[in-house]
């Protein structure tokens, strides 16, 4: 029971922490439009993709926060990371690759944790008795 606990809290902080980067991340494309926009366009992208990545990167971070659906916003954010890393890798710009590498990382870790049923090869369908429990039920 310790172990479960611990997991889910784990889980959690790891959960809460990739929510808070998307949303984060996100709301900076429309906040610092301006910026983005030029930086967007030196990579040769469309300005237009910006505020698609933003709102993308925002979906993720709220999608990540309800755990029946996390694994979606783990996998947008994953592959959104996937394109940033190519992007960063592609310009030569080797000092932005450590972000978006933590970000796929910890994206991968919610996937993997929140993953629903049909992708759990091998694994038996979970009693609903015995569901996660969150840190607040726990107390």
């Amino acid at each position: 029971m310790a172990r479960k606990l611990a997991r889910s809290i784990g889980v959690w902080l790891v959960t809460l922490w990739l929510a808070a980067m998307c949303l984060t991340v996100g709301t900076i494309k429309f906040t610092q439009a301006a910026s983005w926009d030029r930086a967007f366009t030196h990579w040769g992208y469309a300005t237009w993709f910006r505020p698609v990545v933003g709102a993308a990167e925002v979906a993720a971070g709220v999608l990540i926060l309800a755990p029946p659906v996390a694994a979606y916003g783990a996998l947008t954010m994953g592959v959104m990371m996937m394109g940033a890393l190519g992007t960063h890798l592609a310009h030569g710009e080797f000092n932005r690759i450590p972000a978006p590498l933590v970000l796929l990382v910890s994206s991968s870790i919610v996937l993997l944790a929140r993953r629903p049923q049909w992708l759990r090869r091998g694994e038996p369908a979970q009693d609903p008795r015995e569901r996660e429990v969150s840190p607040v039920e726990s107390r």
